[in-house]
């Protein structure tokens, strides 16, 4: 008898759970409200089908990091940690035909950033500082963007623009079934094959490392394929030339303010906690998808019931439990991994604080193929950069393995409590952002083996299970086309 009050509480405060957990009933959930998972909600609502957007984050965006900043007047009042430059896929469609974009990249930033594009400034040159982190070791200023030897770097960046010219998958991220064997190898090959030592410290140092491709010698790490993919021509030309690149004025988070005012705020619930997605099995011919999810630290639970799933954030093994996967799709992603990034805003005091200057990760112990400055050492800061006076720096860090915020930012002091104070007295870290399983990718020795490997895999459950999956690949431009690949094919 003792029980029973217990027990009557417990029912009370389960019914009373239920009387305000919401339903929400959608033509489309969409999981993850990143570029991909927003613009697809977008894309959605102009064919006229109502969506809900789940993000498990307090904020919309993705990887799309951007800072408040007050530095003063004649400055910006901004700080993108993330997304900087988005690829022009009007003109790469004019230079590139076959590559068959049909969303142009420029219009849909206008149209939800209206009067906010700007050319991205290709020109811009930054002295860079290479930094052995582990050791405390800093080289003398390695030049404006061209390592030792610009001669030897254009040169270099020359080849490197012929090879990957011949590769046509790489600008969409068609993954070829095979892969070809050579593009299994490790990137190291690629390098000294084509001679790109050149452009190892200041130009695949800061754009591989940042994604987790830190050990160019390891073909599971960073395989040749996957390091060409982030190479690929769209990006080189949206880097260098005028023309193919465009950022956008108050950051990158206006083009995804604008959608969220399209979609409706309502629809986009952050702090989702997704628990559990049921779907009809392969065979079934009607049914529908049912998303359980609590918002915040509440237990309450919400259902969304819906006729179409879009599955919109990294996919892994690990990030798609809460998922009723059959054998056939846990098979497709067994393999898949992702890295570990933290974008950060950091005040800096000192003498580089009135200036611009890149910091970036290197190992100085000693040379690495082929006389190439080796990659830097993990976890901890890939690059640390300074745009303007009394301007906040960006940086970018990563980790291999999972690590908490909290152990990365203390890990980053340390960092920067090791820079001369000959270069800043003074570092204090205002905000850092993490992103996990980020560019998830398949392990290299299972696309070794025999046909269908992960890629086509994945691409042949697109529609099963009522279930459709989007890979931005770190791509933003990329992101939107194949959201809305994956909208009109519903």
């Amino acid at each position: 008898m003792a029980r029973l009050p217990c027990l009557f509480v417990l029912a009370v405060a389960a019914l009373a759970a239920g009387a305000y957990a919401k339903k929400y009933t959608r033509d489309v959930c969409i999981l993850g409200g990143g570029p991909a998972g927003l613009s697809a909600a977008a894309f959605a609502k102009d064919r006229g089908l109502s969506v809900i957007v789940l993000e498990r984050e307090n904020v919309y965006g993705g990887n799309c990091n951007t800072e408040k900043v007050d530095a003063g007047p004649d400055k910006p009042a901004w700080l993108d940690t993330g997304v900087i430059a988005h690829a022009n896929t009007t003109a790469l469609q004019a230079l590139f035909p076959a590559d068959g974009w049909t969303l142009e990249s420029p219009l849909v930033a206008e149209r939800f950033a209206p009067g906010l594009l700007l050319p991205y400034p290709t020109t811009a040159q930054t002295p860079a500082y290479l930094v052995d982190w582990a050791g405390g070791n800093f080289s003398a200023p390695y030049g404006p963007l061209t390592g030792g030897s610009p001669d030897a770097f254009l040169a270099a960046f020359g080849r490197l623009l012929d090879l990957v010219k011949t590769i046509p998958w790489l600008n969409r991220g068609r993954y070829p079934d095979p892969v070809p064997p050579e593009l299994l190898r490790p990137f190291s090959a690629i390098i000294e094959e084509h001679q790109l030592q050149p452009l190892v410290p200041t130009f695949f140092h800061p754009i591989l490392s940042a994604l987790g491709l830190t050990n160019y010698s390891d073909p599971e790490v960073a395989p040749a394929y996957l390091t060409l993919l982030y190479l690929k021509p769209a990006l080189l030309l949206k880097l260098t030339t005028p023309g193919y690149g465009f950022t956008i004025k108050g950051g990158c988070i206006k083009v995804y303010d604008g959608m969220v005012a399209h979609i409706g705020a309502a629809n986009v619930i952050l702090r989702a906690n997704v628990r559990r997605v049921t779907r009809p099995a392969a065979d079934a011919l009607g049914g529908a998808v049912s998303v359980d999810f609590s918002v915040g630290l509440s237990q309450r639970s919400h259902t969304a019931s819906c006729q179409h799933l879009l599955v919109a954030y990294p996919q892994t093994p690990t990030s798609l439990q809460p998922l009723d996967l059959d054998a056939k799709e846990a098979k497709a992603f067994e393999t898949f991994k992702g890295f570990y990034l933290y974008t950060l805003e950091v005040a800096v005091e000192g003498p580089l604080a009135s200036q611009a200057y890149n910091f970036i990760n290197a190992d100085l112990s000693s040379p690495g193929a082929a006389g190439a400055v080796k990659e830097g050492r993990y976890p901890g800061l890939n690059r640390f950069i300074g745009s303007m006076p009394g301007f906040p720096a960006a940086g970018v860090a990563v980790a291999l393995e999972p690590l908490s915020t909290k152990a990365m930012r203390k890990i980053v002091k340390a960092q920067l409590a090791k820079v001369p104070t000959s270069y800043i007295t003074k570092a204090t870290i205002l905000k850092i952002d993490a992103h996990t399983n980020y560019f998830p990718h398949a392990s290299t020795a299972s696309l070794a083996g025999p046909s269908p490997n992960a890629y086509a895999q994945r691409e042949a459950l697109q529609g099963y299970r009522r279930t459709r999956w989007i890979s931005n690949q770190g791509d933003v431009a990329l992101a939107w086309q194949n959201s809305y690949a994956a909208v009109q094919a519903l």
